[in-house]
């Protein structure tokens, strides 16, 4: 994992009411939900630039954060829709912006470029 691998997550998400919501739902934590949230967002940000998760679905969802009725209880909150062949997180460009994602994308192809250069100087 390189240092600019991060998502942005707020930092009082622990007290918003769909959390709750969700817990009462999936009759859990508020840590599980949060867990399962930092999960779907994290492969959101590797593997999507606008939030549509191709092939994902709900029953993916719940079965890799663990938490049964999980995605069920994402939609009903408004975090999750379904699209055609997958998932996806409304907003998440809001959240997830492109110009994060592309200063992240310079940043680890500035850090290789380093190594390599490095690695070609001890020749």
């Amino acid at each position: 994992m390189a240092a600019t691998d991060w998502i942005r997550m707020r930092t009082n998400l622990w007290d918003d009411p769909r959390v709750s919501a969700m817990a009462d739902l999936c009759d859990c934590g508020e840590a599980s939900i949060i867990g399962g949230l930092f999960w779907l967002w994290a492969t959101a940000d590797a593997h999507s630039v606008d939030g549509f998760l191709p092939g994902m679905s709900r029953k993916a969802i719940d079965r890799k954060v663990g938490v049964t009725g999980f995605a069920e209880a994402l939609w009903s909150c408004g975090w999750l829709e379904d699209a055609g062949g997958g998932v996806k997180i409304p907003d998440f460009t809001e959240y997830s912006p492109q110009s994060a994602k592309a200063r992240s994308v310079i940043a680890r192809r500035a850090a290789n470029s380093r190594s390599v250069h490095v690695g070609l100087g001890r020749m």
